[in-house]
């Protein structure tokens, strides 16, 4: 199997334009599923990039979250019901009907908390099974210069390119037609008897090495974070991190802090500006023992820092995947795996550019925090089981 043309995009406009391209040169099949779709300028854009490509006679299936795309759910149904687009909703909310509450249904309760705290956060746009585009871009305007000008978010996404299907494009087709499979536009609590079937079981191997990274079953979830804990406990000269939400599990922490004290540089850029106030929090709480150790961490000041990218040693990875507990323990997530070195020196340099306009934080400046800051701090982590 022939290497995938890659090109790595910091820009939203530039991968939203290379998107849209690719969906509007679709000749079989576009796939598209993103954790928030705003029906804003963007939204509309992709939207009726889908609605030509199936007047075209290309298979065309748009999946969106229920949490993630709530706002503008309405909008997006009536419009795909128009224009005759395939659409799912990934474990949509219960806002009305719905199960009464009784001891007899006490248990259905319990599996729908248990339903509803797993969101699909990934965000994938492939076309004709050749062409994908990954990252931490949603389908939203707020990643674009073109409408927020300098406040525009700091992404980051990957776009491969691959001469023909293959088996890295077909297990990644697999796990959004096993997501789509499970999801319905009908409510979950509709048919509660849903909540307790198990999904179709696609023959995806788990264990197969490939340059996309699914944790869509427990087995894979497991796979990837031990990888993930294995890689940094084997790293020999750098780990660098750029990462939205960052409250990971104690293993990785320890793991983090052991590789700064036995000569790892470890750098860890994270957002000042944030779209989720109470998950920077909780992060700060962690700020002491990481910098202790020799962590160099810094906070990116000019925007929203939304990004979430890895590179340890001589291999890397760009997606959807958050270094927090919904990523590592409930929401669907994606990544690529990047070995190139001209990729790979790319993600360095960027992460250099990055830490150039950043706050570095040293000790001295974690005085700065009142202490009802400090306290508040401490309370949410408590909750980072949920975040």
């Amino acid at each position: 199997m022939s290497e995938p043309q890659i090109q790595l995009h910091f820009s939203g406009d530039a991968y939203f334009r290379g998107a849209l391209k690719a969906i509007e040169s679709a000749q079989q099949e576009v796939l598209l599923e993103s954790y928030i779709y705003d029906m804003d300028p963007i939204g509309l854009r992709f939207f009726y990039a889908l609605e030509a490509a199936k007047h075209r006679g290309v298979s065309v299936r748009l999946l969106v979250d229920g949490i993630g795309s709530f706002n503008w759910m309405r909008d997006i149904r009536n419009r795909c019901h128009g224009a005759g687009i395939p659409l799912r909703v990934y474990h949509p909310l219960p806002f009305s009907g719905g199960l009464r509450l009784s001891w007899k249904n006490l248990r259905r309760y319990l599996f729908f908390v248990r339903k509803v705290n797993r969101r699909n956060h990934r965000k994938v746009i492939m076309v004709d099974r050749k062409t994908v585009f990954m990252g931490s871009h949603n389908i939203s305007k707020v990643h674009t210069k073109e409408f927020l000008g300098a406040a525009a978010w700091r992404d980051t996404g990957i776009e491969l390119r691959f001469e023909a299907p293959n088996a890295d494009t077909e297990i990644l087709a697999k796990a959004f037609l096993r997501t789509w499979r499970l999801s319905a536009l009908r409510r979950l609590w509709a048919q509660p008897a849903r909540l307790f079937r198990r999904g179709p079981r696609l023959k995806i191997k788990d264990r197969k090495p490939t340059r996309f990274r699914l944790n869509s079953r427990p087995w894979s979830r497991y796979l990837v974070n031990r990888d993930l804990l294995r890689r940094i406990r084997k790293s020999q000269a750098r780990i660098l991190i750029t990462n939205a939400y960052f409250v990971p599990r104690r293993s990785v922490l320890v793991a983090l802090r052991k590789a700064a004290r036995r000569g790892v540089f470890v750098g860890l850029i994270l957002p000042a500006k944030t779209d989720i106030w109470f998950v920077r929090a909780a992060s700060q709480t962690l700020y002491r023992k990481l910098i202790e150790a020799g962590v160099h961490l810094y906070e990116y000041t000019p925007s929203i820092l939304h990004a979430k990218t890895l590179v340890i040693d001589d291999w890397g990875t760009v997606g959807s995947h958050n270094m927090n507990h919904r990523s590592m323990l409930h929401d669907l997530e994606v990544e690529s795996v990047v070995t190139e070195i001209p990729t790979l020196l790319e993600l360095t340099d960027q992460w250099d550019r990055d830490a150039a306009v950043s706050k570095l934080y040293r000790l001295s400046d974690l005085t700065d925090f009142a202490w009802y800051q400090r306290g508040l701090s401490r309370v949410i982590y408590w909750f980072r089981y949920w975040l």
